[in-house]
């Protein structure tokens, strides 16, 4: 597998806000404790020991839900959670069909790297790295389906409320339209297997989701925790009880997202007054504020006075879900977690959470922006060098890249944006507009007027004779869009659409050995893997 690396910043898909916090954190000072870099780990291990974590909670949660699992490295990794010098490194996502999107992996591998790099720089210390799975999240639309060669697979249910607990109805349908899409396959032959078997002994869908990420990153000890747990809810209740009586995450998020709109950046997740939903079976509905001293959830006719919301939450803590408001702090509550890595979208919401970690009083930790990457075949990577454009040209618009392949290939005989043309003229009537208004200030308006005229007929030759020479070069012109389209489906990231099997079913394991060894979250790169 050859491995090509390209910098973050010259991938033009990532907005401004990703760029700038992945380069130049500086900016964000304020907003932060500590930059993502490997010498803030010290400093941040000497912040977490301020907060006192139940540490048998969560080994003891983990224990019951891997108690039949074969993989030793993660026993192994639930038994160091015990210990005073063991700390996490996690990232987090919706149970994502199949794995949703590419970026799903890509998280998951930034997080066992980073975890292992810490352990060789921190040796007197130990790293696990865990996947926290949004499984609360009711948005059944965001995750019921996934791409691959540009088809989509959709999983199709009636069922409503959290999609952890849905059940799996449609899923076996779901299987059988992959393998008719990718078709044979040894290594896809296995997994599906794997996942049929799956279906018939998850209880629910958030359990499948939980036994695939196993099926593929066991072996790394990337710990799975599904947080839709009473036990791990009733050790939140304080929190919950807090947004419920104060509602105190609202103003102080908003107090940040004035900041960050200072920095000329726009709100992420925009608060609520209450950040909580309430669960029963099939629902997720938001809690309100009713009059003076009441609390109601949202279609629906449950009702509760503050006694009886509190005295809920005590006895049922599971019926209460925060939103993405709130959520971060639950998953920072429970772990001994240093650092967050997400997606720039992520990392843009959390930048948000500091005052409200604050005043929780829960550590904030790093925040780490996950690897990007994609990949593409021996084939497609010879097609694009054949072609003899650059490689940090990759990202650009493919109307601007056909541009640059017909100046390529007719020997830049002629300059396709005919900016030098352009200036000439401008050049021109400006100078001819100061004789003329010299003589008749009344005609300076026609002269500019003229030069718009001008303009326009250079627009309008230079887009003539754009078609004319893409249509001469159009066998090279279909190649670049093909290989582009692998690249960046849509013109946007590979990694936001297009789904890990495509990749998976060709390579099998090995091709997550491969991409675990050069996904390193501290890098500031984007990352080419070329498949033979």
């Amino acid at each position: 597998m050859e491995v090509i690396k390209i910098g973050f910043e010259n991938i033009s898909q990532f907005s401004k806000r990703d760029k700038e916090y992945h380069l130049r954190p500086e900016i964000f000072q304020s907003l932060i404790n500590f930059k993502a870099e490997l010498a803030s780990f010290p400093k941040m291990i000497e912040e977490r020991k301020k907060y006192p974590i139940n540490r048998s909670l969560i080994t003891d949660h983990l224990k019951k839900h891997y108690d039949d699992t074969s993989y030793e490295v993660i026993k192994q990794n639930i038994t160091l959670l015990a210990k005073d010098n063991c700390y996490t490194i996690c990232t987090a996502h919706q149970p994502s069909l199949l794995t949703g999107p590419l970026y799903y992996i890509l998280k998951s591998l930034s997080t066992v790297h980073l975890a292992d790099l810490l352990s060789k720089s921190y040796p007197e210390y130990h790293f696990v790295p865990v996947f926290v799975h949004g499984s609360e999240d009711h948005d059944f639309e965001e995750i019921n389906h996934l791409t691959l060669y540009n088809k989509s697979v959709v999983w199709k249910s009636k069922e409503s409320g959290s999609t952890g607990r849905m059940t799996l109805d449609g899923i076996s349908t779901v299987l059988d339209e992959i393998e008719e899409i990718i078709g044979n396959s040894p290594y896809l032959s296995d997994l599906l297997a794997f996942m049929r078997n799956a279906v018939i002994n998850s209880h629910n869908y958030g359990h499948f989701v939980i036994q695939l990420n196993d099926f593929l990153m066991g072996k790394y000890g990337l710990i799975q925790l599904n947080m839709d747990d009473p036990i791990l809810k009733d050790a939140f209740k304080d929190i919950i009880k807090k947004e419920i009586l104060e509602n105190f995450s609202a103003s102080l998020v908003n107090d940040q997202i004035a900041k960050l709109k200072d920095l000329d950046f726009k709100a992420q997740a925009s608060p609520r007054e209450i950040n909580l939903f309430y669960l029963t079976p099939g629902k997720r509905n938001r809690i309100v504020a009713k009059g003076n001293d009441g609390f109601h959830v949202l279609d629906t006719d449950v009702t509760f006075t503050k006694e009886e919301i509190l005295a809920d939450i005590n006895t049922h803590p599971e019926n209460y879900s925060p939103n993405v408001v709130l959520r971060p702090l639950y998953q920072e509550r429970i772990l001994p977690n240093l650092a967050y890595i997400g997606g720039g979208g992520e990392i843009a919401y959390w930048l948000e959470r500091k005052t409200q970690f604050t005043e929780a009083q829960i550590s904030f930790p790093i925040l780490i922006r996950r690897n990007s990457a994609a990949i593409i075949d021996r084939k497609k990577m010879n097609q694009w060098n054949d072609l003899g454009l650059a490689t940090d040209q990759w990202s650009e618009d493919i109307h601007v890249l056909e541009k640059s392949l017909v100046s390529l290939v007719t020997d830049d005989k002629t300059n396709l944006d005919f900016a030098t043309t352009k200036q000439k003229l401008k050049d021109i009537y400006t100078s001819l507009s100061l004789e003329i208004k010299q003589l008749d200030p009344t005609l300076e308006k026609s002269t500019l007027s003229e030069l718009q005229k001008a303009e326009k007929g250079l627009d309008t030759l230079e887009s003539k004779l754009t078609r004319a020479l893409k249509q001469q070069h159009e066998v090279k012109i279909n190649r670049l869009r093909k290989v582009h389209a692998v690249l960046f489906p849509d013109n946007s990231l590979q990694e936001r659409k297009t789904n890990f099997l495509e990749f998976y079913s060709k390579e099998g394991p090995d091709l997550l050995d491969s991409m675990l060894s050069e996904l390193n979250p501290l890098a500031k790169e984007f990352t080419l893997f070329v498949i033979d």
